[in-house]
């Protein structure tokens, strides 16, 4: 991106996306009357939000739009849970697995007794720490997921005070890191965890051997499709809500109320025809074109019954098993892209933008996921978890906000590598040795004067709720 804004050779469209280097090149079109005069639905999509994707107090404008999905009630559990092979849950009689000792109890037992899985050796847990998932989902983000703390990303916003901190540097979370050092030490933990790329990651877990990983399930949902195709749906994963002793996974991402929905996709100024960009948007998010790219074509993938669309069962069964299902039809192709209606939300017929109502889901399940739920009795995955957690009043701003270059922007690139480092050497480290390493770690990040960045988050937070209208 970098070598793109100092040739100054854009294509059409650019990533705004955790990146101010557009912005600061002046390589971004202001969006604002395009909207006006060409986004109807855009408005009505993002209704009284839409000025949280301003840019900022001194540019309020609007450059970009935000890939998330407002206002939904989500019905599946893509977060960052943990998970655990279906067949680990029949054996052992489908018990409680709320806790982390209960999570490794079930993983140790299992492994003792079935040491290989069709001639390979059998992994415990395996997480994806090669690559970026590290922070999004496989390995940092679960800390606060265990801990009852709601989704800031690498941020904890307290919510009594509203100071802002790095949430692994909450004394609670080095408990849940030292959970992994320990079964590092005892053999469950994948040896290869922090340095496989996820299609290695994706690979294993496809092979059938991984009795658990925690990760976001659209991360290894590849995977859980060819073991599927397979006829091996017992080796796939189930959902159970793991959290530390004394808390409750809050799988809070379900409940976002708002967040820099600024960082998406722009316009460049090379853009010879920026309007069509924004009417094609425009049309992507109206009902009509929701319909479309997340159900399909009636009479090819959905049929209407009794006014309720109902998606065909050779299609539910193709997106279920089929890796590439929707490259081959188009169905959810941008939808990690463009901004549009989310999970839970109706249409003007009554029936839902994305076809992942709860019987929509039960219908791509597999039989041996079915067995699985009603053991527990749920009818789908997200019944595992506490479903009324209040949604969170203090909304991170992203988690490096600052402009590039910045000594602010410096530092957090430097606490991330920090983390990259300290938490693999940690988790690997001799238990003896945990703490001496933990401490070290905050040591180094308070060296690098990491307090004085708290205090820019927090006026940069407050900047932004006075932009967006909150005070």
């Amino acid at each position: 991106m970098s070598l793109m804004a100092a040739s100054g050779d854009y294509p059409d469209i650019l990533p705004t996306r955790g990146t101010d280097v557009f912005y600061q090149a002046g390589a971004l079109l202001q969006l604002d009357e395009l909207i006006d005069k060409y986004g109807p639905n855009i408005k009505k999509l993002y209704g009284d939000k839409l000025g949280m994707a301003r840019w900022s107090e001194e540019d309020p404008h609007i450059y970009s739009f935000h890939w998330l999905k407002l206002n939904q009630r989500r019905f599946t559990p893509d977060g960052s849970p943990f998970a655990i092979q279906l067949d680990v849950l029949r054996e052992l009689g489908y018990p409680e697995i709320k806790t982390l000792q209960q999570y490794e109890d079930a993983i140790r037992t299992y492994k003792q007794n079935h040491p290989t899985i069709d001639g390979q050796p059998t992994i415990g847990l395996s997480l994806c720490g090669g690559d970026t998932l590290m922070f999004i989902l496989s390995v940092t983000n679960p800390a606060f997921f265990a801990t009852g703390a709601p989704d800031d990303g690498e941020w904890y916003i307290d919510p009594e005070t509203g100071k802002p901190q790095l949430h692994i540097t909450r004394p609670v979370e080095k408990e849940y890191f030292r959970w992994l050092n320990h079964m590092y030490a005892e053999g469950l933990l994948d040896e290869e965890s922090f340095v496989q790329k996820k299609d290695q990651y994706v690979s294993k877990i496809a092979s059938g051997r991984v009795l658990a990983t925690i990760n976001g399930v659209w991360a290894y949902a590849d995977a859980t499709k060819v073991l599927r195709r397979e006829g091996k749906e017992w080796r796939t994963m189930g959902i159970v809500p793991v959290a530390m002793e004394g808390y409750e996974n809050s799988n809070n991402w379900k409940n976002w109320g708002g967040g820099d929905i600024k960082r998406g996709y722009g316009v460049s100024k090379k853009c010879k025809n920026p309007e069509a960009f924004v009417k094609f948007v425009d049309y992507y998010v109206s009902e009509e074109g929701q319909i479309l790219v997340n159900w399909g074509i009636e009479g090819e993938h959905y049929k209407v019954e009794n006014g309720k669309r109902v998606v065909l069962p050779e299609v539910a069964k193709q997106k279920a098993e089929d890796p590439d299902f929707r490259y081959k039809t188009g169905i959810g192709i941008l939808t990690d892209i463009l901004p549009g209606y989310g999970e839970g939300v109706v249409d003007s017929t009554g029936n839902y933008y994305v076809p992942v109502g709860p019987e929509d889901i039960r219908k791509e399940y597999s039989e041996a996921e079915k067995e699985v739920l009603s053991h527990y009795g749920k009818q789908i995955w997200i019944e595992m978890y506490k479903m009324d957690f209040p949604q969170s009043k203090r909304i991170s701003v992203g988690n490096n906000p600052f402009p590039q270059g910045s000594e602010e922007q410096v530092i957090l690139q430097k606490a991330s590598e920090l983390i990259r480092l300290y938490v693999p050497r940690a988790v690997m480290a001799k238990p003896s040795d945990f703490d001496k390493v933990w401490d070290e770690f905050m040591k180094e990040l308070n060296n690098l004067g990491i307090q004085k960045v708290y205090e820019a988050y927090e006026r940069e937070m407050h900047k932004r709720y006075k932009l967006w209208g909150w005070e």
